[in-house]
């Protein structure tokens, strides 16, 4: 398995942590795609837009505002 093509989406309400969480992956070089959203209600809409091509892993944070992980 080819990890540099892999897609990721980041859902985190805290700013700071998202970042955090995004340079990580962004510095690793092992994926292709990261994507970020702020809450539970624009992860199920990202994974609405993207249904023939989804994500290969969901990082998300189990407390969010709108709608938890």
């Amino acid at each position: 398995m080819d990890l540099k093509k892999l897609h990721i989406i980041i859902a985190e309400d805290d700013e700071d942590d998202a970042e955090l969480i995004r340079l990580s992956f962004k510095k690793s070089n092992f994926f292709h795609t990261i994507d970020y959203v702020e809450n539970g209600v624009e992860l199920l809409e990202f994974l609405d837009k993207t249904r023939l091509a989804p994500p290969d892993i969901i990082l998300t944070d189990l407390n969010m505002p709108k709608k938890n992980g």
